[in-house]
């Protein structure tokens, strides 16, 4: 049984009770009391109602036994989705998710819409609809909501003795009692802690609206369901539910859910890397000028670096474009080293100082890998304490990733798209666990050759965005044709990004010139 009603007033309102039972004691006598018993929902007496029918239940008293019309709703946690391609579909399957017991159901006919009366019975009776199916599954359904009485729009139903039907006319409510017996009229159960977003056109799920209405869920149509994106206010809501053709996992509504409710917003405000952003970027690691602009100021200097490349792009879009630090943290190098591996880690501790205040500062991190000869994923994994921050995401440079026999110059890196899997496998598992909003990884690429079997890259864990990034240097018009032979038979990646070098290009594309490249990057950063 589901009540909203506040505790003072449930005690308020049983005090008029007894005080009513009383009079009516005095006024009619014991006897004549006996033919007035009706459940109180609040304190588990009876109250009036009318006299015994055929068909009601008894006491050892002999004293009708009303029948609760109250539907009682069954709890998500904390969120559901069902999946639907029709109206009928998705009443058949809300009342089954959201109702533990239905005393009372209204059965419509497949072409009922919102102005059929069943629609109007069952907002009356707060009770779900379900549409009679083809392959016979309602009297399985009615049985699992323990179904007492149906009230029918169409034919008659082929439905166990045991369940009354009643054929929706002037007189329903009279039958409804003639079947039933006394009965105790159900109240709408309201809670605005509850949210419904249905994928589907404006009010083209009526009977659907109806039996989550019934369940205590107001219908909120929306064109695509992303919870980060479209409903970024339900830091408040306990239970949601999604209704669509194709709904998202429920494990990503849960990851989405949580990121609301801790309420992690990213960089520019939102949950949404490229909801109406854009990013530029200085590339480079701490104290080392030669491996980029981010490397020749110290980290204040860099800061202010970063904002005024940003405020030259901020004049030529309407989207908010981000500061972002793109810090190499394992750096490729001439020599073996200890292990081995031709690849210099910088140590957390020296990158947080650095990541965190350009968190502070309302900036992006990416933290870019040049693995020499061990993988991708072995190198994310020691940077996890800074990708457990909602502000930093990973790069992956495959340039750097080299066989056993490889050196750094002697020959391109590559990478296969298995590798690449394994991170975003393990970056966007981690995104989930701790409930984080959604991450960039960004793919650095000059030729096709850098990565194997690029088709075969995973874009589609909706915790990350994954962005290709053009790293050519030289000509515009080299750079041009590499931007282009990228782009054929591409992934379906979030965004793009564009590397303008202020050394090795000729010339080093304007802000204006670089925001006039076909599709405009969603990237842009500067080595």
């Amino acid at each position: 049984m589901v009540t909203t009603e506040p505790t003072a007033s449930r005690r308020s309102r049983a005090v008029r009770n007894t005080a009513l039972i009383a009079a009516l004691v005095a006024l009619l006598g014991v006897g004549a009391w006996a033919t007035w018993a009706v459940i109180d929902r609040d304190a588990g007496q009876e109250i009036a109602d009318g006299d015994g029918h055929p068909g009601s239940d008894k006491s050892p008293s002999g004293v009708p036994q009303p029948v609760d019309l109250q539907p009682v709703r069954a709890e998500l946690e904390p969120a559901a989705a069902v999946q639907a391609d029709s109206d009928a579909s998705a009443t058949n399957e809300l009342a089954q998710l959201l109702f533990e017991s239905a005393p009372v159901v209204v059965v419509a006919a497949k072409n009922a819409d919102a102005k059929s009366e069943g629609v109007e019975v069952a907002q009356q009776l707060a009770a779900p609809i379900l549409v009679a199916s083809a392959d016979d599954e309602l009297p399985e359904i009615l049985a699992d909501l323990s179904t007492r009485a149906v009230l029918r729009s169409g034919p008659e139903l082929d439905l166990p003795n045991e369940v009354a039907q009643i054929e929706i006319s002037a007189n329903w409510h009279e039958d409804l009692r003639a079947e039933l017996g006394p009965v105790v009229e159900a109240e709408p159960i309201s809670n605005p802690q509850s949210r419904a977003f249905f994928e589907a056109e404006e009010g083209s799920l009526p009977l659907a609206e109806v039996t989550a209405s019934a369940a205590g869920f107001a219908a909120e149509y929306v064109k695509t369901i992303s919870l980060l994106a479209t409903a970024p206010d339900l830091t408040k809501v306990s239970q949601l539910l999604v209704v669509s053709a194709d709904p998202p996992e429920t494990q990503t509504l849960k990851w989405q859910y949580a990121v609301l409710n801790q309420e992690k917003t990213l960089p520019g405000g939102g949950y949404e890397l490229f909801d109406g952003k854009r990013y530029v970027a200085l590339y480079g690691s701490p104290d080392v000028p030669a491996l980029g602009v981010l490397g020749q100021r110290d980290l204040d200097g860099a800061i202010k670096l970063a904002q005024k490349y940003a405020d030259k792009y901020q004049k030529l879009t309407d989207d908010a474009v981000i500061p972002t630090f793109e810090v190499i943290a394992t750096v490729a190098s001439a020599g073996a080293g200890q292990d081995g591996q031709y690849s210099n880690r910088l140590p957390v501790d020296k990158l947080r100082p650095w990541v965190e205040a350009a968190g502070e500062a309302g900036y992006y991190v990416l933290l870019d890998l040049q693995p020499g000869r061990t993988d991708f994923l072995t190198q994310a994994k020691e940077y996890r304490q800074l990708l457990e921050l909602p502000h930093v995401g990973l790069a992956l440079d495959p340039e750097w990733r080299l066989k056993k026999d490889q050196k750094h110059l002697q020959q391109i890196g590559s990478v296969r798209a298995k590798e690449v899997n394994a991170v975003s496998d393990w970056l966007a598992e981690l995104v989930r666990k701790e409930g984080l909003p959604p991450k960039m990884l960004v793919l650095h690429q000059f030729s096709r050759s850098m990565i194997k079997d690029r088709a075969e890259v995973a874009v589609d864990h909706p915790e990350l965005s994954v962005v290709i990034h053009a790293d050519g240097q030289g000509t515009q018009q080299a750079k041009t044709d590499t931007w282009t032979t990228l782009h054929s038979n591409a992934p379906a990646v979030t965004g793009w990004g564009w590397k303008n070098f202020l050394k090795e290009d000729h010339p080093v594309l304007s802000p204006k010139e670089t925001y006039k490249i076909d599709p405009v990057p969603e990237l842009v950063t500067y080595q």
